[in-house]
């Protein structure tokens, strides 16, 4: 699902209402904080590559003046490890 032109989540169709509408406003304000704040990127895609009873795993790749970036975390709370991709990918750019 887009998010916005360049933002796109994966894997969420089976995600709580709820919890969508929090993940969404956490992707979009991490997003508007990178463009802000780093630079514009090409695209963001936030992957939920697994979701079991005890881990959510999450990727999340960043394209930025044509390079591409990677990050990958799991965690018993779907938000943390949210958080934590989004962290590492934003960390990843800043060193550009």
């Amino acid at each position: 699902m887009k998010l916005g032109g360049n933002i796109e989540l994966e894997g969420f169709d089976s995600t709580e209402p709820a919890q969508l509408v929090v993940i969404k406003k956490i992707v979009g304000s991490n997003a508007k904080k990178i463009a802000e704040g780093i630079g514009a990127f090409e695209n963001l895609t936030i992957t939920l590559e697994e979701k079991t009873g005890d881990e959510v795993k999450l990727s999340g790749k960043i394209t930025m003046n044509g390079a591409t970036h990677e990050a990958r975390a799991s965690d018993k709370n779907l938000f943390f490890a949210l958080n934590t991709v989004l962290s590492e990918l934003t960390a990843k750019i800043k060193q550009l």
